[in-house]
């Protein structure tokens, strides 16, 4: 860990202190008047400065410095993690969000069209006038005329009603293919043209 500045000055402020108080050309003279009575030291002050309890005093004021300092970073490190986390978690909320609202526009395009033909089918009901009932009725009876249809006995033609055709009953076609197969007289033949 690279050597505080707050830490050396705080290691070299007392013995600073008392280089100034104790110097070998210093008078109270050449301190400022105002500062004369706070930098005046008398030597039993001077030598507890220097005493082994002083320094370890000082030893462990730096090192809890040092142990804050510590802590500062970590949790400088912890915010700036933090607020990493709390950025990607806004971007995938944001894409979440912009997903959703995409979903939103679409479903609300296929609301107003089913709206719009719900609307135009509704008008066109009402200007054929024809209730539901009435509908509902129609088909019940056309679906009872059908009905009669099939099970009635009347013949209305061939294999209607799994009945049998008649003897003489010939089908269309093949009626059709017996004439187109029967020789043409020679006006109509088919001649061959030399080339």
């Amino acid at each position: 860990m690279p050597e505080d500045v707050g830490y050396a000055l705080i290691t070299s402020e007392p013995t600073e202190f008392a280089l100034m108080a104790v110097g070998e050309d210093s008078t109270p003279s050449d301190q400022p008047e105002a500062d004369s009575s706070d930098a005046q030291l008398s030597s039993s002050t001077l030598e507890k400065l220097f005493t082994d309890a002083c320094i370890d005093a000082f030893a462990k004021i730096k090192k809890a410095n040092m142990l804050l300092q510590q802590q500062n970073q970590e949790l400088e490190q912890l915010l700036a993690n933090k607020n990493s986390e709390v950025e990607k978690l806004i971007k995938n909320k944001d894409s979440q969000i912009s997903i959703l609202k995409t979903e939103k526009s679409n479903l609300q395009a296929l609301f107003d069209l089913q709206n719009e033909k719900y609307s135009t089918c509704r008008d066109e009901l009402a200007q054929t006038k024809v209730s539901c009932k009435k509908w509902v009725e129609s088909c019940k009876g056309f679906k009872m005329l059908l009905g009669k249809q099939v099970h009635s006995k009347a013949k209305f033609g061939i294999r209607y009603n799994h009945t049998s055709p008649p003897e003489d009953y010939a089908p269309i076609d093949s009626k059709i293919n017996e004439i187109v197969s029967e020789p043409l007289s020679p006006p109509f033949s088919l001649m061959k043209f030399q080339p």
